[in-house]
């Protein structure tokens, strides 16, 4: 088979493609091509007496990616009333438009997050804004969304409380699928309501959060183990499993009004990678299934294994770059037009993926299993290029990674 070329016009369609998500993963927020500074949050317990045994405190660095030398450093602290021993805290780092964001979620009995947003030059703060525990983070055109019972929409660059839907209010559950255009944001849950149950595709103003359309998937009396989105200008991709059948379906519908345009058939695809102007591409594990756009139409699923197990989580670029994390394996740089692995390297991954890989134009950094150091790797050829050690005589770790 012929190596597929990117066509202008292919181009311009892939250009137009938005998600982000509420799980702890990599999404486009995560790269800046123009940065040159690593960001580097360490976590080490509590040692000062005038704290809470059990609070944690989180050492930020940002280091010149060249030279590797400091260029400032902050410390968290994070601590609440009645704290046990079994707190823990979930981080997120990302950098967007010059902005860095520090994202902190506290669970385990009593609980509380954080959200810091700072200057990505200097490390002063911006704005900071303290909730509930059980709340998740992303950012997407310049907002930042936060979800605990509801929907908070926050400007990015000031931290005012923009708009909150309810969703919880409506008894429906909003999962981490999430894509963000620049006049609208599209959200995937399933009811609550067991008498009624279904999945929904639903479309609200950015500006307002004002809920435009609603897009009931189906009606089948069975929960769903997953969901994600995809958006283009004009159409939205939407992925569901059903935990009675085990199937996948695709469902694609007009971004304008939630009109449903196909349907696939049942197959291997929970993850939409990428689009063209022909071909939708999505993964499941080691399968890559790729889809008509205009159809829906089945084309073709092709295995792809690395050196690992190859059961991958799967993250677009940007640019359109694909890279595969194997669960305690490798990571894989794709390319999946042509169904080839380009280069596979041997680093052990953490279990939380996202948090512990971050890309700038000519690395990609990544923690190892022990989260005792940061490896760079070679975009083109997944060489190791340097690394950074973690002060274990501090009892450190690496948490998050991000490049800015």
């Amino acid at each position: 088979m012929k190596e597929q070329k990117t066509t202008s016009s292919q181009a311009e369609a892939q250009s137009r493609v938005w998600n982000t998500s509420f799980l702890d993963t990599i999404t486009y927020e995560n790269f800046q091509y123009q940065g040159r500074v690593l960001y580097v949050g360490y976590i080490s317990p509590s040692q000062r007496r005038d704290l809470n045994p059990f609070a944690k405190i989180l050492r930020l660095v940002a280091y010149d990616t060249n030279d590797k030398h400091m260029i400032w450093e902050r410390t968290f602290i994070y601590e609440e009333n009645d704290m046990s021993v079994y707190a823990t805290i979930a981080f997120r780092l990302k950098v967007v438009d010059s902005i860095l964001y520090v994202f902190g979620d506290m669970t385990n009995g009593v609980s509380a997050s954080w959200l810091f947003a700072l200057d990505a030059q200097s490390g002063q703060d911006i704005w900071q804004h303290k909730g509930p525990g059980g709340t998740n983070m992303t950012i997407g055109h310049g907002i930042v969304f936060l979800r605990d019972t509801q929907l908070h929409a926050l400007d990015g660059k000031t931290g005012q409380h923009l708009w909150s839907y309810a969703h919880m209010d409506k008894r429906d559950s909003l999962e981490n699928a999430l894509a963000v255009t620049s006049d609208a944001v599209f959200l995937m849950g399933a009811s609550l309501d067991m008498e009624n149950a279904n999945t929904f595709v639903r479309c609200l103003h950015l500006s307002s959060g004002e809920e435009r359309w609603n897009m009931q998937l189906n009606s089948m009396r069975s929960l769903f183990t997953f969901k994600s989105l995809l958006a283009t200008e004009n159409t939205i991709f939407a992925v569901t499993n059903s935990m009675k059948t085990g199937a996948d379906v695709v469902y694609a519908l007009q971004a304008q009004n939630g009109a449903l345009r196909w349907t696939s058939q049942e197959g291997i695809y929970s993850q939409p990678l990428l689009v063209t102007e022909d071909v939708l591409y999505l993964s499941r594990y080691e399968y890559v299934t790729e889809l008509n756009t205009l159809t829906g139409e089945l084309l073709r699923t092709r295995e792809l294994k690395g050196e690992g197990s190859g059961q991958y989580n799967f993250y677009t670029l940007p640019d359109h770059e694909v890279y595969g994390c194997e669960l305690m394996g490798t990571l894989s740089a794709f390319d999946i037009p042509n169904s080839k692995i380009r280069w596979s390297a041997s680093k052990s991954l953490p279990l939380s993926i996202g948090t512990h890989i971050t890309i700038d134009k000519k690395s990609v950094y990544m923690t190892t299993m022990e989260q005792d150091e940061i490896v760079a790797l070679d975009r083109e050829t997944g060489v190791e290029q340097q690394y950074l050690q973690s002060k274990n005589d501090k009892g450190e770790i690496i948490q998050i990674i991000a490049v800015g």
